[in-house]
């Protein structure tokens, strides 16, 4: 019986063994692992799009052929025309909108990513605000606009950079 419970008592020591280098293993493998997937998730989060010098409006700088569209006074209009967009000089998230409408006058708007916001403000006595989305190539936006009578129009505007 002896020679039995010390045989049995050297194969517990072996199996005791053998699991902690078994568990040796499987810890340094979770390291390892755990090195891998922070780095991985590192290296993926450093993109183009995280740049901080990248000025996000020059995505929209350049020359856009523009067809708009609006109801007035019951009739149906639309026209085309050329859109340049400039940056603003005086404002990092601003742009100039050239020949807004087709009118030859200049309009200011903000963009944020592909976000564009046009402020209320005034050209040739015509109350002009705004928004829309740029998506590659194509400006998608609409004005709202208030002559001084006060009758309002809305003009919807698909441009895209030539």
């Amino acid at each position: 019986m002896y020679i039995y419970l010390r045989r049995s008592f050297i194969i517990i020591l072996l199996l005791i063994k053998k699991l902690k280098k078994m568990k040796e293993k499987i810890f340094k493998s979770v390291c390892v692992l755990t090195v891998i997937l922070i780095s991985v998730t590192g290296i993926s989060s450093c993109s183009k799009s995280d740049d901080p010098a990248k000025d996000v409006r020059d995505d929209y700088v350049g020359s856009y052929r523009t067809n708009l569209e609006y109801t007035y006074l019951g009739q149906r209009y639309t026209s085309t025309y050329t859109l340049t967009i400039t940056k603003s000089s005086t404002n990092n998230s601003d742009i100039i909108l050239g020949n807004i409408d087709g009118w030859g006058e200049s309009a200011r708007a903000t963009v944020n990513g592909n976000a564009m916001t046009i402020p209320q403000q005034t050209i040739q006595d015509v109350g002009i605000s705004g928004s829309g989305t740029l998506n590659g190539n194509v400006l998608n936006f609409s004005t709202s606009e208030t002559e001084t009578g006060g009758t309002q129009v809305n003009i919807m505007q698909v441009a895209t950079k030539q």
